[in-house]
């Protein structure tokens, strides 16, 4: 039960990074 757990972490991170990266103009350079 874990790891279904994990995973819907790992994309809500994965959504606040994407936020974090639009805020920051110098991030977009890493994509």
């Amino acid at each position: 039960m874990r790891a279904p757990t994990k995973a819907a972490t790992t994309i809500s991170l994965s959504t606040d990074q994407r936020r974090a990266i639009s805020s920051q103009p110098a991030s977009s350079g890493l994509l």
